[in-house]
Order: C-alpha cells, then sequence, then structure tokens
C-alpha cells in the first residue's frame, strides 16, 4: 500500500483544496490548542515525527470514516492498523489495533496484548486482568470526543503473530517497557496508560526526567492519573484512513 498518505484525496475529506503535510500539521496543532499550551505543540508535533506511519488528516476529517470507507471500499468492514513508533533513541516500539465497522454504523477499536506466559496464572487472576482492561478502556471511551462513532475494546491476545505487540506477564513492580513487561500489580489508570503505546502514543515525559515534571500532568500519556486528551484520539483515528 502507497505510504503518500498526505493527499487521501483530502478535498474530499475536508470539503478544502489542497493540504500540504505543514499545513495538516498545523491544523492540527492549532485545532487542539498549541497556542494555549507549549506542552500539546511538543506532545503532537512528536508524536507525528516518530510515527513511522507517516499518516495526518485534517481535523474536520475524523468524523467521516463511514463515509470515506464507502467510497473508497464499500465492503470493508475492518482493519488493522500496524506500524512501529520510535520509543526511546533508536529503539522502537510495535503498536497494533483494529477498526470494526459495526451494524450500528459505529467503530470499534480493538487494542490487545498477548502475554507469552499467561499460562503461569490461574483463571481468577486472568479474571481480574481482563477486568482491569475493560476498566481502563472505559477510561478511554469516557473522555473521547468522538464517542459517538467509535469505542475503544481493551483485551487479551488469544494468539500472537508478526504484528501483535507481545510481553511478559510478572508479579512483580515493574515500568515496563510496554513490549517487555506488564504487572498484575498494575491498576486500571496505568493500563489505561500502557494501552496509550499499544495504540501508537509514546511517553511525553522525557526520560531523563521521569517525574512528569516536564510534561502536562493532566495529560494520561504524562501521567497515568491524567486524562486521555483531545490529540490523543486524533493521532489513533486519523491512521485509519491512511489503511483504507
Amino acid at each position: 500500500m502507497s505510504k503518500i498518505y498526505l493527499l487521501l484525496s483530502l478535498g474530499f475529506l475536508s470539503q478544502t483544496s489542497f493540504a500540504n503535510a505543514d499545513q495538516v500539521k498545523q491544523a492540527i496543532l492549532d485545532t487542539y490548542g498549541c497556542k494555549q499550551n507549549s506542552f500539546i505543540c511538543k506532545a503532537i508535533t512528536e508524536n507525528l515525527n516518530r510515527d513511522s506511519n507517516g499518516c495526518r488528516v485534517l481535523p474536520e476529517s475524523i468524523e467521516d470514516l463511514e463515509p470515506y470507507i464507502k467510497q473508497r471500499n464499500p465492503a470493508l468492514t475492518g482493519l488493522q492498523v500496524f506500524d512501529r513508533i520510535r520509543y526511546v533513541g533508536p529503539i522502537t516500539g510495535k503498536y497494533s489495533y483494529n477498526y470494526k465497522r459495526l451494524k450500528n454504523g459505529k467503530f470499534q477499536i480493538k487494542a490487545q496484548v498477548f502475554f507469552k506466559n499467561l499460562n503461569e496464572y490461574n483463571t481468577t487472576e486472568i479474571e481480574t486482568l481482563k477486568n482491569k482492561f475493560r476498566k481502563a478502556a472505559q477510561i478511554w471511551n469516557q473522555q473521547n470526543p468522538f464517542r459517538n462513532i467509535y469505542q475503544f475494546e481493551f483485551q487479551l491476545a488469544a494468539q500472537s503473530s508478526s504484528k501483535t505487540v507481545s510481553a511478559n506477564l510478572v508479579k512483580f513492580d515493574t515500568r515496563g517497557p510496554y513490549f517487555d513487561k506488564w504487572s498484575t500489580r498494575w491498576n486500571e489508570y496505568t493500563i489505561a496508560h500502557e494501552f496509550g503505546h499499544v495504540l501508537g502514543l509514546f511517553d511525553e515525559y522525557s526520560y531523563s526526567n521521569s517525574n512528569g515534571s516536564d510534561c502536562d500532568q493532566s495529560s494520561i500519556m504524562c501521567n497515568s492519573y491524567g486524562k486521555p486528551k483531545p490529540f490523543h484520539y486524533h493521532l489513533i483515528l486519523q491512521r485509519s484512513f491512511c489503511e483504507v
């Protein structure tokens, strides 16, 4: 599939004429409050720069996935978004999630993690973890400005593939990274943050200053007890247009 995503038939998507890469980036920055909050500028810019996908879509287009699919590929009911984001230095991590068109016209965004050693855990431990996953998805759904169109679901993956985020599950405290270790001790807030990575977002704090003082404490990708921000949803959702 071509990676020339910037065109994307933007005349159809945005009802404007032509928008180049810099114009689209600036529109994203302006829409989500860059002028009022420098942390937002930094987070959006670094997410766009770190993402191998290279996708950029005008903000007003995010709600138009259904008509866009009908025009481009009416038979499409589901698609997978998969690529890599530069995690720290030269290290990259996978992100992977699925869009599924539901019968009610909404889209389900399903993100999964495969635990290589899940057989070491009993049924009660697994059900407890699944419940935390459900609560973590609720955190993303409650803040979702596009909740009438998109809904999030987080699950354990039944099997692994080259496009699956895989990790080990441990019973001790750990900071990951998300493609290495997850902990049964994590609460739903930490899990919601880690699923932000599975959805292709990176930590907004500096790894050399992980107390979070150099990022927006109200953002879930800076502070696990923060909330998903509107620009997070844009960065996640825009990739669907690039995959159709």
